[in-house]
C-alpha cells in the first residue's frame, strides 16, 4: 500500500519539506518535454549561435556539447568521442549546415560508429526553429532573441538554460514563418523577448502569445547567484502550495517504493518492462518491448536513473537496468 500521512499528525512531515519546496518551484517553471534524444551535440567552435541553441537542450537533458572546427575533428575531439562511444553512447546530432560542420566531419563521426542526424536550414532562424521542433515535444515557453547581433545572446542562453526552454532566433523587424510555426507546434503560450529588441511589427506577429519583456538588470539577484525567476517561483509556490503539499505528502511512499502516479505513461512502460523481466533487463531489449525509439529510451532511462528508480550499469555495448524501487498502485 502507498504510505499515507495527514499534514498535521506528525513532526516527521518536516523531513519532506525540502521535496515540497522543490515541487512547488517546478509548478511555476515552464512545462517542457523533450522528444527525440541524442547522446551528444556537435557544434562549430567559432560560431556562438548554434552553441546557444544547443545549450538549453543540454541543460534540460544532461547531454554534452562538443565543439569542433568546421573541417575536421581534432585529436582531442576524437579522444573524447572515442571514450564516449565505447560506453554505448552513439547518437550524435550535428547542429548547423555543411559550412558550419563539414561532410568530412560527419563522415568521421559515422566512421567512429556514431549514428548522426544533421539539423540545418538555410539560415540560423530556420535552424533554431527546426531544432526546437525536432527535439522538444512541448514547451509552454520559449526565448526569442535577435539573430543578427550578439549583445543579448549570453542573456538568452542563460535564460534558456535556466528554464530548460528552447531558444529561437528572430529578426528585429519580423519573426520568420518557420519560427512562428515552431512556436505553435510546441504549444508555446508565452515568449521571453529582450527590451527594445523587436519592432512593433514583430511584436504584432506574436499577438497570440503572452510576451514577457526581459529586464536584463533584474535577471540576477544581488548576490549574483539566482535569477529573479527562482525568487518568484518560491514566492508563488508558498502562496499556492498548501493543497499541493497535502497531495504530495499523500503520494510519498515508504523508503524503497514509488507510486505509479508519480510516473509518466512512458516512464511506467519502461518500468513495467523491467518488472516483467524479473527486475533486471538490458537496455537493448527495450525498443522491441516498448516500441520506443532508442533516443527516447535513453532519455527516459536517464530520468529514471536520476530519480533513483532504476540503476544503470554498463554491460558490453549496452546497459543493464535494474529496478531499485518497488512500484505501488
Amino acid at each position: 500500500m502507498i504510505y499515507k500521512q495527514t499534514l498535521y499528525n506528525s513532526l516527521e512531515k518536516l523531513k519532506y519539506m525540502h521535496f515540497v519546496i522543490l515541487l512547488l518551484f517546478f509548478l511555476v517553471i515552464p512545462s517542457v518535454h523533450a522528444t527525440q534524444s541524442s547522446d551528444v551535440i556537435i557544434v562549430r567552435s567559432d560560431i556562438p549561435y548554434e552553441f546557444a541553441i544547443a545549450q538549453g537542450y543540454s541543460h534540460l537533458t544532461g547531454i554534452p556539447i562538443v565543439t569542433t572546427t568546421p573541417d575536421n575533428l581534432s585529436k582531442v575531439d576524437v579522444e573524447l568521442l572515442s571514450g564516449y562511444i565505447a560506453k554505448g553512447y552513439r547518437y550524435a546530432v550535428i547542429l548547423g549546415g555543411e559550412d558550419a560542420i563539414s561532410l568530412d566531419v560527419q563522415r568521421n563521426l559515422d566512421g567512429m560508429g556514431f549514428i548522426t542526424n544533421r539539423v540545418a536550414e538555410a539560415d540560423r532562424y530556420g535552424t533554431s526553429a527546426a531544432f526546437a521542433g525536432e527535439y522538444y515535444v512541448k514547451s509552454n515557453a520559449a526565448v526569442l532573441v535577435a539573430g543578427q547581433e550578439l549583445k543579448n545572446l549570453l542573456l538568452a542562453e542563460r535564460l534558456s538554460s535556466y528554464l530548460g526552454i528552447p531558444l529561437l532566433f528572430t529578426k528585429n523587424k519580423s519573426v520568420s514563418p518557420a519560427v512562428l510555426e515552431a512556436l505553435e507546434k510546441l504549444s508555446v503560450s508565452k515568449v521571453y523577448v529582450f527590451n527594445n529588441e523587436l519592432s512593433g511589427k514583430a511584436l504584432k506577429q506574436l499577438h497570440q502569445f503572452k510576451v514577457i519583456q526581459v529586464n536584463e538588470v533584474k535577471m540576477q539577484s544581488k548576490k549574483n547567484k539566482n535569477t529573479i525567476f527562482y525568487i518568484l517561483a518560491l514566492f508563488i509556490g508558498f502562496i499556492a502550495g498548501a493543497g499541493t503539499l497535502y497531495k504530495y505528502v499523500g503520494l510519498k511512499e515508504r523508503k524503497g517504493k514509488v507510486s505509479i502516479t508519480l510516473l509518466t505513461d512512458d516512464e511506467e512502460k519502461i518500468v513495467r518492462a523491467v518488472e516483467q523481466e524479473g527486475g533486471v533487463i538490458t537496455q537493448d531489449k527495450l525498443p522491441k518491448i516498448t516500441d520506443f525509439s532508442r533516443p527516447k529510451i535513453t532519455r527516459l532511462v536517464s530520468e529514471l536513473e536520476k530519480r533513483g528508480i532504476i540503476e544503470k550499469t554498463s554491460k558490453g555495448r549496452t546497459n543493464e537496468l535494474k529496478l531499485k524501487k518497488e512500484i505501488s498502485q
